[in-house]
């Protein structure tokens, strides 16, 4: 009797099996080496996300938002990290981590990413950020949470994620989930 209970609310609720995604709304600043990254999240369920990714640099000030699917499937989106155009961009959970897989819209028949991003949400609140180039690994920087409205919000996280950054993501989430 209970094997059929169990059987039908799998039938009945949609989804009921599935493991709920960890919700990543909010606003975290990343340092760079020669700026910084504000990084806004809104996450409508595990549905879809809107990653708004704002870079200052010394010479330059540039911003992207990025509206996705959380499907796993590649959907146009403009480019990442600074460049202009479009792009192809998947999202999916892969237990609490958002993967991201990026490409060009012209290596779209290859099957081969051009990066992949990773997104987890630490215990105390703040972001563990990697991206991984064809060429390159940035893997675990911290994303510091930005509490507050005030003028001194941003600058202050921006310095704590660059006093806390690599250790920090290392130790909490691991390099392997990451």
């Amino acid at each position: 009797m209970l094997k059929r209970l169990a059987i039908a609310l799998l039938v009945l609720v949609p989804g009921a099996a599935r493991a709920q995604c960890p919700n990543l709304s909010g606003r975290y600043a990343l340092s760079g080496e020669d700026g910084f990254v504000i990084i806004t999240i809104r996450q409508a369920r595990c549905a879809s996300i809107l990653i708004d990714w704002a870079i200052t640099t010394y010479a330059a000030k540039q911003r992207a938002a990025h509206t996705l699917v959380i499907d796993g499937r590649f959907q146009p989106d403009t480019a990442w990290f600074g460049a202009t155009g479009y792009q192809l961009t998947a999202a999916r959970f892969n237990r609490s981590v958002l993967e991201l897989l990026g490409r060009s819209v012209a290596e779209v028949d290859s099957g081969i990413p051009i990066w992949t991003g990773r997104f987890a949400r630490l215990p105390d609140g703040d972001l563990c950020v990697g991206f991984q180039r064809s060429d390159t690994a940035d893997w675990g920087n911290v994303a510091e949470r930005i509490e507050g409205t005030d003028k001194d919000a941003e600058p202050n996280a921006v310095r704590r994620a660059a006093l806390r950054a690599l250790e920090k993501c290392a130790r909490t989430v691991g390099t392997g989930d990451l």
